[in-house]
Parts: C-alpha cells; sequence; structure tokens
C-alpha cells in the first residue's frame, strides 16, 4: 500500500474568482452606466403610474418565463440527456432569460425607460456592452476556452451577455420604428 500527501499552492485567480470578478466588475459598469443614463440631478429613475404598472406585468412574466427555463433544465438533467453547459452556465441562463424578458416586455409597453433618462445615452450603453461582450467571445474563442469537456464554461458568459444586450437593442430599435409608423399613420 503506497500513500502520497501533496500540498499545491493554490493560484489566487482561479476560475472561480475569474467568475466572481467577472459578475462583481458587470454589475460595478451596470450601475455606472445607470447614472451616467439619468438626465437631471436625481439618481432615482423615475416612472409614471402607467409605467410601473407594466413594470409589475413585466416583472410576473419574467418570473414565469424564470420558472419555466429552470423546469426545463430540471427535467433535461432528470432526463438522462448529457449536459451542454457547467452549472454555473445553467443558472447564469436562469438569470438571462429573466432579464430577457422583463426588458422586451417592459420595452415593448414603454416602461423600460425612466422619465428622467435618456434613451439614446442607454442605447450607446447597450452597443458598448454588446460590442465588448462580443470581441471578448471573439477572444474566447481564438483562445479555445469556450468550452471545457465539451460544455459551456464561464468563458461563454459573455457571449450570452453579449446576445441579451444585442436583443435589448433590437427591441429597443423595433419598437423606435413601430412608435415612428404609428406618428406618420
Amino acid at each position: 500500500m503506497e500513500y502520497r500527501l501533496q500540498l499545491r499552492k493554490r493560484p489566487f485567480f482561479s476560475a472561480n474568482a475569474g467568475l466572481l470578478f467577472g459578475i462583481s466588475g458587470g454589475i460595478l459598469f451596470a450601475l455606472l452606466f445607470l447614472l451616467i443614463s439619468v438626465t437631471d440631478t436625481s439618481i432615482r429613475r423615475k416612472y409614471d403610474e402607467r409605467q410601473m404598472l407594466k413594470q409589475r406585468n413585466a416583472y410576473k412574466y419574467a418570473g414565469f418565463a424564470m420558472l419555466g427555463v429552470a423546469g426545463f433544465l430540471l427535467c433535461w438533467s432528470l432526463g438522462g440527456f448529457p449536459s451542454f453547459a457547467k452549472p454555473e452556465v445553467l443558472l447564469f441562463l436562469i438569470i438571462f432569460f429573466w432579464v430577457l424578458v422583463y426588458a422586451v416586455c417592459a420595452i415593448w409597453n414603454d416602461a423600460y425607460f425612466a422619465l428622467n433618462e435618456s434613451r439614446s445615452r442607454l442605447i450607446g450603453i447597450f452597443v458598448t456592452l454588446t460590442l465588448l461582450n462580443l470581441l471578448l467571445t471573439g477572444i474566447t474563442i481564438c483562445n479555445g476556452k469556450l468550452l471545457t469537456d465539451g460544455e459551456l464554461n464561464f468563458h461563454s458568459l459573455s457571449l450570452f451577455c453579449g446576445i441579451l444586450s444585442a436583443t435589448i437593442i433590437t427591441v429597443i430599435l423595433l419598437k423606435m420604428q413601430k412608435e415612428k409608423r404609428e406618428q406618420e399613420e
């Protein structure tokens, strides 16, 4: 019988630390962008009563979408199908769909933009986020780090963030085009 005891120094910046750093940085950037988008000296975003009612509906639909995605992923797992993503990516996908459904519902019902918020600044922020995330995704693909053992890993989260921000921009532009067409008629 042979025993071997080995001590290894764990690097400070491991995969989990990178994921935590990315999420923390994303939250800080989101707060900064929200501060930039407000047009007056107030930090609070101001909504009228109709917007708040529509936002409640968007929250409700987003919650049902989140439950649906979580249920689908649970059935996928219990069904014995091969995993296509690491657990942290699957959890992120649940959040991703919640944000996606909320944003689309709120934008389409004129409840996304606050009364004291600049649409053009917010669109510029989303364009910047899209380009940044797609650039990071390109770098990840070139480095061959998008997949680990055939599963999406935390490096693929920038791809999903890019898709999310690009979808939000698309919905905003479609809504603006619809409003312009309605004004012309």
